[in-house]
């Protein structure tokens, strides 16, 4: 069962959660509702919690893939189009860096207030306790994706209720790893199982999973292959027999899929981004902006053997037998039932799936005792799906360390093209910079290594310092 997109949409305009501190600086005090007049029952608490995922969608999911693809050898944009991120000229006024900033300290911001609030309702400990759980998966989950991008960044552990306290300074990166840590493994012990959570909810596994993937960025290599492990050995994900059932709308509630970013048609301003931007200009019956494209070295990068292109890309598209052809465009998200209206349809975005777990327990078992057998039988999976196979020919074997760890990395380009996963990977594996430079055919700068902090944050907030030479 999906979340209940009707009830978020209805619940996200009154979330009081709106406890920016520009928010609380209007003068509108009637139509205000604060949080100690809004949580009185576990239907209110349930409202707040469905009402933070808001701040998943929309702008946030097209915020996601720019930054993810257009700054890695992935993405790129328009033809004929210059953009700094791609280019590698941006600065702390950039747009879409300082819209990512805000769209997770707001969801950090809605997490605080139900961790703060719901503590007093006369409820059910246990659905209490899940919604906890649940505020602080989702504050963690907010945490790790700045931290990766930002590095040092205001830790923020309260709901915001006046201006007092407002100009907080930046935690070193080590204290906003702790934090992380402090509420996945909460959220593991107290969350709901997987048979009892909702699409788009996280479940206890879940949270194991991500604190999987919060180790290998850590290079906490046992403790990464402790938690992906676990998640294996649990029984209840598997791969998908064919990659593109993991995509597809009348498959994508499936055994591969463990937590998913949510999408609902029907509801206005809430639609999977992806579609709309992807598709080619000038298709009949499709509705399509062409702005963001995969770069011809993603689309090389595939073997033709690999099932995984013909899902991840195309270059033609058949309308009344009148076949269209085109420089390759990704297809991952492709939903043909709403091609034109693609402002409507409700094809999720998988945030964490089985093969990203198969893969980190590779790694990180490699990265502790070499390509063991564990290791390898991980990896192999993931490939004999790719190329439609169940015997060992295209199975890796016979590697070091080293060339494991490369085939590894490279399963990963592969396998989660256009998924949001690139920037990380190559940041954490310290390989973004000299594959940007090589891309661009210059040195880029080291202050890259992190995006800058938004100026329009630091004008706000004169305690907030700003990353290396911007």
């Amino acid at each position: 069962m999906k979340i209940n997109n009707s009830i978020l949409w209805m619940l996200s305009l009154s979330l009081l959660l709106c406890f920016s501190c520009e928010d609380l600086l209007e003068e509108n005090p009637e139509s205000f509702i604060g949080a100690d007049q809004f949580f009185k029952t576990e239907e209110d608490a349930l409202s707040a919690v469905y009402a933070m995922y808001s701040d998943l969608t929309d702008d946030h999911s097209r915020n996601m893939y720019i930054l993810n693809s257009y700054t890695t050898d992935e993405g790129t944009g328009s033809p004929g189009s210059i953009n700094a991120l791609e280019q590698y000229t941006f600065d702390s006024t950039q747009g879409t860096v300082a819209d990512f900033w805000k769209d997770h300290y707001k969801l950090i911001s809605n997490a605080n207030v139900i961790l703060e609030e719901i503590g007093s309702i006369d409820m059910d400990d246990t659905l209490k306790n899940s919604f906890l759980g649940e505020a602080r998966f989702m504050r963690a989950l907010a945490y790790f994706r700045l931290v990766q991008f930002f590095g040092d960044i205001p830790l923020v552990l309260s709901a915001t209720k006046s201006i007092e306290g407002i100009n907080v300074e930046r935690s070193s990166a080590s204290s906003i790893y702790d934090q992380i840590i402090v509420d996945l493994s909460f959220a593991e012990q107290n969350l709901l199982s997987q048979d009892k959570t909702e699409i788009g909810r996280p479940s206890n596994i879940a949270a194991t999973g991500l604190l999987a993937k919060v180790y290998l960025t850590m290079e906490n290599w046992e403790l990464s292959a402790k938690k992906s492990k676990e998640v294996i050995d649990s029984g209840l994900f598997g791969l998908m027999d064919n990659f593109s059932e993991v995509f597809k709308p009348e498959t994508q509630v499936n055994k591969e899929n463990i937590f998913v970013l949510n999408f609902k048609s029907g509801l206005p301003g809430d639609q999977q981004f992806e579609l709309k931007y992807y598709l080619p200009r000038d298709l009949p019956g499709a509705r399509g902006l062409s702005r963001y494209h995969p770069t011809e070295h993603i689309y090389n990068s595939f073997d033709d053997q690999d099932s995984r292109k013909d899902w991840t890309f195309f270059t033609s598209y058949t309308y009344q037998g009148e076949t269209y052809t085109f420089t390759p465009h990704w297809h991952k998200f492709m939903d043909y039932a709403t091609l034109s209206n693609t402002d409507d349809n409700d094809t999720d975005v998988p945030l964490l799936r089985y093969a990203d777990i198969l893969l980190i327990y590779a790694e990180a078992l490699n990265e502790s005792n070499g390509p063991v057998d564990q290791a390898y039988e991980a990896v192999n999976l993931v490939r004999r799906r790719a190329y439609q196979v169940t015997d060992a020919s295209y199975d890796l074997k016979g590697l070091s360390k080293e060339s494991f760890r490369a085939a590894v990395w490279k399963e990963r380009k592969l396998e989660f093209a256009g998924e949001w996963h690139r920037w990380f990977d190559l940041k954490r594996t310290n390989r973004l910079l000299s594959i940007k430079s090589e891309m661009l055919g210059r040195t880029v700068p080291e202050r890259y290594q992190f995006l800058p902090i938004p100026q329009r944050e630091r004008d706000a907030n004169p305690n907030l310092g700003q990353n290396l030479d911007y």
